[in-house]
């Protein structure tokens, strides 16, 4: 067994994707993972000084945060991971250019975020989160998500020179000093307190990318010019940028419409059981999510060398997610009785988190898949297939609580809707590079 895996190991590492798909997981996992069990731990700590009523309205402003991010930083940061990984060996002008707009409106959208939470945090703190006391906190994320919008494009750009390492040391060093301040904010001044120790350091994180970024571009030999941007260079705003901003706007709608539902038509007792599968199909896609990551400057970056080397890569990366996905399903699947025991003797939906569990089968290949038709910059294509995917897994819900399946139809509705989303994706993939070389 062991000379089997060690004849696997050689084979990879011969392979140069396959070391730069090795060396991104590493890393890519480890500074994940490591970042989010330091926060998870001094979240633990803050919850015991706080108490339970004002962890709570922190919590509910980290999550307002953390769903902000993803509105006004990602289009821009994997459209610079996309173009510098496809360009920084064969047009350094490009790379420049890329990095220029959109690190520029990366900082704008951040900005732009800011000015809006700020000037509007009495209403969200009254009108959406029904706690006015939230109003100053409110404020103190405003400034929080400017930092953090743009982190996220400078992320992106250090993905497209696949310089993982830096992201995970960064990320880590980051979440350290977060810790440390959640814990001395809401110490010494409650749920404002927290916020800012949360917030402050993306301060750190920024001035850490920035390094990185810097060292990346003289290492490629590639030369920081604002000047090499050009009329044309900006055609990728809208044909990547926007459709990337509004795909990551629909996952987090589509789950709340959901739960919505199932609220309105069982009540919160059904959605205890719902979120008891919920919690578990995030702890299964954990590594998959990681994996994922580092793909899209690989498939960028091969796309070119012919359709035969670009469906090899996403075929492993399709078997190791998916495998992945299935195992740890499998397991969840197997002790589920055990698993909802722990949560006390009013639950006893096992089914329902079986059913979550094994979704994630599906949810980690069509994010592959999805990665794939990104690199290829068929961004408004992808956007429509997100679209079905919502609909159809709405749809499902509504019809599945309807002859009164209750989480159970809820459930369902995720494992069909991204089982048909991976078909769909897998069809308009293989048309889409039937005319590759």
């Amino acid at each position: 067994m062991n000379n089997r895996v060690k004849a696997i190991w050689h084979k990879v590492m011969a392979s140069d994707v396959g070391r730069r798909m090795a060396r991104g997981s590493f890393w890519s996992f480890t500074g994940t993972a490591a970042a989010r069990l330091i926060v998870l731990l001094a979240g633990i700590v803050c919850a015991n000084l706080l108490g339970k009523e004002f962890f709570g309205q922190f919590s509910m402003v980290k999550s307002t945060i953390n769903m902000l991010i993803i509105f006004g930083g990602t289009g821009f940061g994997i459209t610079a991971t996309k173009y510098i990984s496809e360009y920084k060996k064969n047009d350094p002008r490009k790379v420049s250019s890329v990095y220029c707009i959109t690190n520029s409106f990366g900082l704008a959208s951040g900005l732009a975020v800011m000015i809006l939470v700020f000037c509007f945090a009495a209403a969200l703190a009254a009108n959406v989160l029904h706690a006015p006391e939230l109003t100053s906190a409110m404020r103190m994320a405003a400034i929080v998500l400017f930092m953090a919008v743009f982190n996220m494009t400078q992320q992106g750009t250090l993905s497209g020179f696949e310089d993982f390492k830096s992201i995970a040391i960064n990320t880590f060093i980051g979440s350290l000093f977060q810790s440390v301040g959640m814990i001395v904010g809401g110490w010494y001044y409650g749920v404002e307190g927290a916020v800012l120790g949360f917030g402050l350091p993306f301060l750190i994180m920024l001035v850490l990318n920035k390094w990185a970024i810097n060292r990346n571009f003289s290492k490629s030999g590639i030369k920081l010019d604002f000047h090499s941007v050009n009329k044309n260079d900006l055609k990728i705003l809208y044909k990547y940028s926007l459709p990337a901003i509004l795909s990551s706007m629909l996952a987090a709608p589509t789950l709340w419409v959901i739960r919505a539902l199932l609220i309105r038509h069982d009540g919160f007792l059904e959605l205890a059981n719902y979120e008891v599968g919920e919690s578990w199909r995030a702890v299964i896609l954990f590594i998959p999510a990681a994996l994922t990551q580092i793909i899209l400057p690989i498939l960028s970056s091969v796309q070119n060398e012919g359709k035969n080397k670009f469906w090899r890569v996403t075929n492993v990366n399709i078997l190791l997610n998916g495998g992945i996905a299935a195992a740890m399903a499998l397991v969840v699947c197997a002790f589920a009785g055990y698993i909802v025991g722990f949560y006390g003797q009013q639950f006893d939906d096992k089914y329902s988190v079986m059913i979550l569990a094994l979704s994630t089968i599906f949810s980690s290949v069509s994010s592959v898949l999805g990665v794939a038709l990104s690199s290829l910059a068929h961004m408004w294509t992808w956007l429509l297939l997100n679209l079905l995917w919502a609909a159809i897994a709405i749809g499902l819900t509504n019809v599945f609580l309807s002859i009164g399946m209750g989480a159970l139809g809820a459930a369902m509705a995720m494992l069909l809707s991204y089982l048909v989303h991976s078909i769909n994706q897998y069809v308009v993939l293989r048309i889409v590079t039937r005319g590759n070389a």
